[in-house]
């Protein structure tokens, strides 16, 4: 079978790792001989038993040194990192593919230079720049050159029209697709998620506690629902690391909200917290797709989430979930309060929700749509 070569880019917890186990999932269940380019941080326990069970090979990958790093991240200069870190591993090994997974814009994109076949994957995307300065113009021109047998994938419309605009020279459009994101493979979850029954409204947020996600907004948000909302018993948790989580903690107990509102830290049964769990919540001001929303859809929970990136694309206002303007915090609180109070709407919205999660973001439907872009870049013989 054809020999993959995957570098994945992932945190310690996220959608970007989630995306990381399914893609070599799907490359094992398909019989690729997978070969994975890791640095020393990624190899945790839970990687390193996921590679043993899976029989995957790994390679260990250069790590941009701390006082050059600033450095190795910017263009060119992250060029010629990518070709000096993996340049020759890839001449080592031979792939027929290699696969870049990625949230760093432009990491590794150095590698379309090299005569391989190459699937590129952006789950987030780059701002447009309103007067495009001359190394935009050159990365342009980069890309333009090097989408040849390559596919720079993405994860929803918003991105790709993002990445068109911002990184795709005219006429190479078609070598950019779409697939939506999609939970894990059935094999590691439950058919459905058992709704736990509590007197309490539990309104749960996952992911970074960081700015992007807009975790000021939550706290706000959290405070309106709770202080207007006194016939309802209504809790917020936030389940997720990220540098702004001690201050968030800080801010919620100087409001007296701590035994309302709970920032968890990281936690490994997130199918737990789903279940006990009656609207989620995504408040965030740049989202790509948003895997989190796509779990709570799986799980049969409404959700409330802004208005901007790839959000609106998975939750239909009014039938799934609602959307709302970003930061408005009146118009996010009125509708968890019309959730919290209303179980039969949640209990509708949520069916709705899981149903459109079948049709749209199943793995099933990841999973077809995979085999289209892999047959596009190594032939229709590729799965036999």
């Amino acid at each position: 079978m054809p020999k993959i070569f995957l570098i994945p880019d992932f945190d310690y917890f996220g959608g970007a790792r989630t995306y990381f186990k399914m893609l070599i999932q799907f490359y094992k269940d398909h019989r690729f001989d997978v070969v994975v380019g890791l640095t020393k941080v990624q190899l945790d326990v839970e990687v390193t038993s996921l590679l043993a069970r899976l029989g995957a090979r790994y390679v260990i990958l250069r790590e941009r040194r701390e006082s050059l790093r600033r450095l190795w991240y910017r263009f060119p200069y992250s060029i010629v990192f990518d070709l000096y870190c993996v340049g020759h591993i890839i001449y080592k090994e031979r792939p027929a593919l290699v696969v870049v997974s990625n949230i760093t814009p432009w990491l590794f994109v150095g590698l379309g230079v090299l005569p391989v076949r190459l699937l590129y994957i952006m789950h987030t995307y780059t701002e447009e720049q309103a007067n495009p300065s001359a190394k935009a113009t050159v990365k342009k021109a980069l890309l333009g050159v090097t989408l040849h047998h390559k596919v720079l994938l993405t994860v929803s419309e918003f991105a790709k029209k993002r990445i068109l605009r911002s990184w795709v020279w005219p006429g190479k459009e078609k070598w950019v697709k779409v697939i939506y994101n999609a939970v894990d493979s059935p094999r590691h979850r439950d058919n459905k998620s058992v709704r736990s029954i509590s007197p309490k409204v539990r309104v749960l947020t996952l992911g970074h506690v960081t700015w992007y996600k807009d975790p000021k907004t939550w706290i706000r948000v959290a405070e309106k629902v709770i202080r207007g909302a006194v016939d309802i018993n209504v809790e917020f948790v936030w389940a997720g690391d990220g540098d702004l989580l001690e201050l968030c903690r800080s801010e919620v107990l100087a409001l007296g909200l701590d035994g309302h509102v709970r920032f968890l830290g990281y936690c490994d049964d997130v199918g737990a917290l789903y279940s006990g769990s009656q609207v989620y919540f995504q408040p965030s001001l740049i989202e790509s797709h948003g895997m989190a929303v796509v779990e709570a859809m799986y799980h049969g929970l409404p959700s409330v989430v802004s208005n901007t990136g790839g959000l609106p694309e998975s939750v239909e206002s009014e039938k799934t979930g609602f959307v709302v303007g970003v930061e408005d915090v009146k118009a996010m609180g009125d509708k968890i309060i019309a959730l919290a109070r209303n179980e039969p709407l949640r209990k509708s919205m949520g069916e709705a929700a899981r149903r459109r999660y079948e049709a749209n973001f199943s793995y099933e439907r990841w999973e077809d749509r995979m085999r289209e872009v892999h047959r596009g870049l190594l032939g229709h013989g590729c799965f036999s």
